[in-house]
């Protein structure tokens, strides 16, 4: 059990860890080297003989010094929260001492370590670590560095980089994406950047270690997520990344020597050992359980259960790092129900790991029976992994042990209660059902009033939790904060309580003036509440991420996240809250009205993923570059694009209203709204994808449509859109594989058919729109060769389809009097006979028939919808 002394020193490494490097953000905004400094004071000046190492004659990593300027600026604050430690053991000591540490003092030895396994070199023998360290007496190169895009040099051999990220702080904006670095007329605007970060500083008042650390955490995404670690030979991972890895890995270290190596408590033979594990844990079943639903009121649930999920794993999350007495720092990854955190590879981990799974099995099981299952396990790692770039290695095996277990769904449970799983579930006859989900309601729900009912004359009953699904989804999109507690907070009523699956994580929604309304209530929970701001819904200009500013004085911990979706069409009616605020009641539309009023009403099911992406982690970076701190910026950024930048393209007037993100994070997306708009999303999602990962070729997204009328059941247009995805990632054509978008039965490579296929469904709509355009029979005679063709080749008919084409639309063109239109109909007549495009031979993975049914088909829909 720890002590206190052993507590206060573990969250002394833990914020020392996290800003050892800050001085590299600081040194960047000062326009002058350490000797002409005004930001440095000349007491800290004197510090280069006794923190900066000596190579090859120069002081070098000189940023250390603005990294104890840094702690000397706040000294107030951190002598408030420290109670004015001794220096020889202060957070300021550890932090600055990190290039040159005391050989005795072991918490300066483990942040060193943890310094190096984050970027997966031993540094105080890498030459490209000391020449970073080097150029730092050059005032002007290093500063002028930005941060090169992770996605760029993935998977190939690139060597001269093309793109850059601006220096700006996090935001949805597509000003954040990379650029071309030519694009880029001024020199890095480090000082701005700066200054908006210590002006957020400030704020953090709190005598608490980790309300302080992790709010600090945050305001380092906020602001270094777009700065670069280091500036020599490939500076594509961020500061933030590095930050964060290295706070990880220096608890896990401490904790490892106190409880593994009592005797020794040292890093000599560390070399050979497994210090540390990475525990991997997977949902499955999310998809049925998400989508199972029978009812023509399925919009107003599943916005819920989609972000119920989401609570669930992040609950799990929650309880591993608040049982092991981890931080933030150690969630590796959380996102589309798979996560990865970073432990001590210790007995006591292990144990109460293991106890804690046998909790979310049961729990989970008896909260939602088998349709959702947790997989957990857990791999040892240490030394030679994170320097020889075995990490990615780590992760497959871990990944291979979920799979396993995956495939073993409740092995245990059955073995223990056989009956529970195979005896019969439900009563049958006349017990009534939810109506939303079909389940039963039991009679002991209807006994302890745990039935709800959709409208005010109880005639269409739900279970407790598909109301409380209902309700997420309303305050979701309501809310500008959610607020996670250990504890249940009793100055909430129960129904805006959500305790998923019963672990004892509780969220609770808040508006702006709901937060004012309880400041004084929250500000008695402090180190158990953590206030989350979500997307851009706390700043006053869009896009930009605000999540502390509005908080000041609450000691609790600051933080924000993304999440795909949390805006969607609704009725206009109006409800008036219990604060007092008026909101729309947050319904969402019904699939029916996301089809249109009139006109060919159809929904389409719309879902994409990154392509290959297991073997980008696996195999992307060169073993050098493979490093912990590396593929944290990877998984991170896809998350950004997915469940934060989303938001930016579905909020365009041409989506917001008809369409609804029930799913995006991770790598992939689930969209549903009127067909014709999924279309243009799709296309408009894979291009700023595109521009997001700087065209790199090797990175791909493939995706699916089902096209479905407006009351078929969702499961089903599920399992479509599921489908159609998977043929999408099926797509061969010679060296072109997958990159693909699937609809109208069809593959189309978004690179070599899909431009092609939409520029002739753009023609053959504005041809056909025209008052003396196509006749209403072009579009019917294509369909029928086209079928004609299909027979050929079945050899169920002899005739050749290509000379009646020809001949009928020779025909055809004859009577159009336009030039243009009669122009276009020649062309794809001889296209089509000779099997062309534009008059030259293509290399569409199809025949030019095949192209032209498909366009008229999606144009006989297009113009039916209008």
């Amino acid at each position: 059990m720890e002590n206190d002394n052993y507590k206060t020193n573990r969250q002394k490494i833990y914020l020392a860890a996290l800003l050892h490097d800050i001085g590299k953000f600081y040194q960047r905004a000062d326009d002058k080297n350490a000797k002409e400094s005004k930001l440095l004071s000349e007491q800290t000046k004197k510090l280069e003989s006794i923190y900066c190492p000596k190579n090859k004659g120069y002081y070098s990593h000189k940023h250390v010094l603005w990294t104890a300027q840094f702690f000397e600026d706040f000294e107030k604050q951190f002598r408030a929260l420290t109670n004015n430690d001794d220096k020889e053991t202060s957070v300021f000591k550890l932090a600055t001492s990190h290039h040159n540490p005391d050989e005795n003092a072991l918490p300066e030895l483990i942040i060193q370590r943890a310094d190096w396994y984050s970027s997966g070199v031993d540094r105080s023998s890498d030459e490209y670590s000391i020449q970073d360290g080097l150029k730092e007496n050059d005032r002007e190169a290093f500063k002028k560095k930005r941060l090169l895009s992770v996605f760029e040099g993935l998977a190939n051999n690139k060597q001269d980089f093309e793109y850059a990220l601006p220096v700006e702080a996090l935001s949805l904006k597509t000003d954040f994406f990379p650029k071309r670095i030519n694009e880029f007329t001024s020199v890095p605007d480090y000082k701005s950047l700066w200054e908006r970060f210590i002006k957020d500083f400030k704020i953090i008042q709190t005598v608490n270690y980790r309300v302080f650390a992790e709010t600090t955490l945050n305001l380092l995404k906020k602001y270094t997520v777009n700065i670069p670690s280091s500036t020599m030979h490939l500076p594509d991972v961020s500061l933030y990344d590095h930050l964060k890895t290295s706070a990880g890995f220096a608890v896990c270290l401490l904790d490892y020597l106190e409880q593994e190596d009592v005797q020794n408590k040292s890093l000599a033979g560390i070399k050979n050992k497994n210090p540390f594990i990475l525990i991997g844990g997977d949902l499955s079943g999310i998809q049925d359980f998400i989508y199972d639903v029978i009812s023509k009121n399925a919009a107003k649930n599943l916005k819920g259960r989609s972000f119920y999920i989401q609570l669930l794993t992040e609950s799990i999350t929650h309880k591993i790092l608040h049982e092991l007495k981890l931080f933030k720092a150690n969630l590796i990854y959380d996102a589309g129900g798979n996560f990865y955190i970073l432990a001590p590879n210790t007995e006591e981990v292990k144990t109460k790991l293991s106890s804690l799974k046998e909790d979310f099995i049961n729990m989970i099981f008896n909260a939602h029976g088998s349709s959702i299952y947790l997989a957990i396990d857990h791999i040892a790692f240490g030394e030679q992994e994170i320097l020889k770039g075995g990490v990615a290695t780590v992760w497959e095996k871990l990944q291979y042990k979920l799979d396993i277990s995956k495939n073993q769904k409740y092995k245990s449970k059955i073995a223990d209660d056989f009956n529970s799983f195979f005896s019969p579930a439900e009563i049958g006859g006349k017990q009534i059902r939810d109506v939303i989900t079909g389940e039963e309601i039991s009679d002991s729900e209807i006994q302890e009033n745990e039935v709800k009912y959709l409208d005010t004359d109880n005639k269409d009953p739900i279970k407790l939790a598909t109301f409380k699904q209902i309700e997420l989804g309303k305050q979701l999109r309501q809310s500008d904060f959610r607020v996670k507690s250990n504890e249940p907070l009793n100055y909430w009523s129960g129904e805006h309580e959500h305790n998923p699956a019963g672990l004892g994580v509780y969220y609770y929604f808040l508006s702006k003036s709901g937060l004012e309304k309880y400041a004084s209530e929250l500000k008695s929970s402090a180190d158990n509440v953590e206030l989350i701001s979500i997307n851009d819904s706390l700043s006053e200009t869009e896009g930009e991420i605000e999540f502390i500013h509005s908080l000041k004085g609450l000691n609790n911990i600051y933080s924000f996240d993304f999440y795909g979706g949390n805006k969607f069409p609704s009725y206009e009616e109006t409800e008036v809250d219990e604060d007092g605020v008026e909101h729309l009641t947050g319904e969402p539309k019904t699939f029916d009205k996301l089809c249109g009023n009139e006109g060919f009403r159809r929904l389409g099911v719309l879902r994409m993923d990154v392509d290959n992406l297991g073997d980008l982690f696996a195999k992307g970076f060169k073993n050098r570059h493979r490093t912990f701190s590396r593929l944290l910026a990877l998984s991170r950024n896809l998350d950004y694009f997915f469940k934060g930048y989303l938001n930016t393209i579905w909020k365009q007037e041409k989506y917001k209203n008809e369409s609804i993100i029930l799913y995006s994070g991770g790598d992939d997306l689930f969209i549903v709204g009127r067909w014709n708009k999924l279309i243009d999303m799709a296309k408009e999602i894979k291009q700023n994808f595109a521009a997001f990962t700087c065209h790199n070729s090797k990175l791909s997204i493939s995706g699916g449509m089902a096209i479905v009328g407006p009351k078929y059941p969702i499961l089903k247009g599920a399992d479509q859109a599921a489908e159609a995805e998977h043929q999408a990632k099926q797509y061969e054509n010679n060296d072109a594989n997958k990159n693909a978008f699937y609809f109208f039965n069809n593959a189309f490579n978004w690179e070599i058919e899909y431009h092609a296929l939409e520029e002739l469904k753009n023609l053959i709509v504005k041809y056909t729109n025209e008052e003396t355009g196509l006749p209403g029979a072009f579009i019917g005679n294509v369909q029928k060769f086209a079928a004609n063709r299909q027979l050929q080749i079945n050899k169920q008919r002899n005739e050749s389809w290509q000379w009646q084409m020809a001949y009928s639309l020779s025909r055809m063109a004859k009577r159009i009097k336009s030039d243009e239109i009669k122009q276009f109909v020649n062309r794809i007549k001889n296209d089509v006979f000779a099997n062309y495009w534009e008059g030259k031979s293509h290399h569409f993975k199809y025949e030019t028939i095949e192209i032209l049914n498909v366009a008229a088909r999606w144009a006989e829909f297009e113009i039916r919808t209008k």
